[in-house]
């Protein structure tokens, strides 16, 4: 009986952090204006409604870094915490549109 009711609690407390994970979690804003700027060339460039992948860009694990931000400058602010210590990684840069700050 005291086996039972431990393994109920345990599955308790996984589904109430399962739950509290999803729902202080925020999603990106599709509408959100998105910017970043490549490492290697200095070149701004607007990745709005541009998804990531292996003909456009990925954003890379990369020391106190930010890879999008809402304007295209210095003073973008993330777009995601998860934007946090990644870098611009163009892939195609023919694919993606070059802005001026």
């Amino acid at each position: 009986m005291q086996k039972s009711v431990l393994n109920l609690v345990r599955g308790g407390v996984f589904a109430l952090a399962a739950v509290a994970a999803f729902a202080f979690t925020q999603p990106i804003n599709p509408n959100t204006d998105q910017y970043a700027q490549d490492p290697d060339t200095g070149i701004w460039y607007n990745l709005t409604g541009i998804a990531p992948g292996s003909n456009t860009y990925f954003c890379e694990t990369a020391s106190n870094k930010v890879c999008r931000v809402d304007a295209p400058d210095e003073s973008g602010m993330p777009i995601h915490p998860s934007e946090n210590n990644r870098q611009l990684d163009v892939r195609n840069p023919a694919n993606l549109v070059e802005v001026q700050p």
